[in-house]
């Protein structure tokens, strides 16, 4: 009886522990949260279940596909190819705004605002340039915020059964409707069971997800489930 206390002591105790050690995680994704330039902190509670690892994870998602939006625009103004300057800056604005990062947001829409004043031209130390540069920063000040942050992990289901293949497929479609950030983890926990069902529709559809192009991926997703 004895030895069965201490197991269940031993247990407990672990379980305890394990609890601190996940409270004392959150409490330090939530302060690097807080750090975050122009962050709406009381929208983005309300994201991903309050999460605030999960919502770090996509941050670093965010800023992969991003951090170089600026670089790119200035190729894409250099090279007329306005048609690409105009997704570049409206994705960016988007995007920014799915994930609370309302000065970056604003600071996007005042951009397309700007190149839709001016017709796409700039030039050097112009409203433009200078507005491009500022962004520049912006993106920059969040990539060093986020730099020693722990990369997370996350669980993935290697095989679901028929009706669970559907059913995950259906809760992706409902959260790319919705233009609901989650649907990138929700995708990336179910990553390897999804890759048989979307074929070769797959890397495609892990592409337009991780650039937040949730409209694209959802139809091409759409596709798939009618087949």
């Amino acid at each position: 009886m004895a030895t069965l206390k201490a197991d269940k002591n031993s247990r407990s105790t672990t379980e305890i522990t394990t609890m601190i050690k996940e409270k004392i995680a959150c409490t330090d994704a939530k302060e690097r949260m807080a750090k975050i330039p122009g962050l709406n902190m009381a929208y983005c509670q309300s994201l991903l279940g309050g999460s605030a690892d999960k919502y770090l994870e996509l941050m670093n998602i965010f800023l992969e596909a991003h951090v170089n939006d600026m670089t790119e625009l200035r190729s894409s103004l250099t090279e007329k190819d306005y048609a690409l300057s105009k997704h570049l800056i409206h994705t960016l604005k988007g995007t920014s705004s799915t994930l609370g990062l309302d000065k970056l947001a604003e600071m996007a829409k005042d951009l397309e605002n700007l190149l839709d004043d001016h017709h796409y031209t700039t030039t050097s130390g112009d409203v433009i340039d200078s507005a491009i540069k500022s962004i520049t920063l912006e993106l920059a000040a969040l990539a060093a915020m986020l730099l020693d942050m722990p990369e997370v992990t996350l669980q993935t289901d290697s095989h679901l059964s028929h009706g669970k293949l559907r059913s995950v497929l259906k809760k992706l479609d409902e959260l790319l409707a919705q233009n609901d950030a989650a649907a990138i983890l929700y995708y990336e926990t179910h990553a390897a069971a999804l890759k048989p069902a979307l074929g070769a529709s797959f890397e495609s559809f892990s592409r337009l997800l991780k650039k937040f192009e949730f409209e694209k991926a959802g139809n091409l997703l759409q596709r798939v489930i009618k087949t």
